[in-house]
């Protein structure tokens, strides 16, 4: 679950979106070190006024803007196995992560796919249009909690909550107050399949 957080702006709702990717760790019998790619699919969801050129005021009725930005990760990630009973642990981990945005697009549900809008509203006359409201390189700070299960000598369950946050300067100009932030809570599920100290897994 993804969402867009501004202190000045309080109007995004949060939408679901699919993750992947894959790591890369070095693990000792408590600490757990990785890195990787991840493909990130982030944004919000805001509910709008439909309105038209007879109908400026709006008739009641609303649509849905959608958020959408694609991003390509590159996480730096450490875990601590603080709970080690058989064949399962409990950890904690947090790190950072540099992503880069290769899309930002917002939709507007009130115009057909491929079609010109039923009404006449401030908004682009296409579905989909490409937007600017992040730059494309970035930095976000990485926290989660999670349960390892050894399936076997080499093979791991992991799941791991895990929480990212956005990290952005604020903007200090009284026209645009505040910055906006992605932010995601995540349900981590992979395999993990380690080579003597060295794993690798698929999330």
């Amino acid at each position: 679950m993804v969402n867009i957080h501004n202190q000045a702006i309080d109007h995004f709702e949060p939408i679901f979106a699919l993750h992947y990717g894959l790591n890369l760790a070095f693990q000792t019998r408590r600490w757990r070190f990785s890195t990787g790619l991840r493909h990130l699919t982030q944004g919000g969801k805001s509910e709008v006024l439909e309105t038209s050129e007879t109908n400026p005021q709006g008739s009641g009725e609303t649509f849905d803007v959608y958020l959408r930005t694609r991003a390509i990760a590159l996480p730096l990630e450490g875990n601590y196995h603080f709970i080690q009973k058989d064949k399962s642990s409990i950890f904690v981990g947090m790190g950072v992560y540099v992503g880069y945005f290769y899309a930002q697009r917002r939709e507007n549900t009130n115009i057909p796919k491929g079609g010109n809008p039923n009404t006449i509203i401030n908004n682009p006359p296409t579905r989909f249009t490409d937007v600017n409201l992040f730059e494309d390189l970035y930095l976000g700070l990485n926290l989660g909690l999670g349960w390892d299960r050894q399936l076997t000598e080499h093979l791991t369950l992991r799941v791991r909550p895990n929480f990212l946050y956005q990290l952005r300067t604020e903007n200090k100009t009284s026209n645009n107050a505040g910055a906006s932030r992605l932010m995601t809570y995540a349900l981590e599920i992979g395999l993990s399949y380690t080579i003597q100290n060295h794993s690798r897994g698929l999330y």
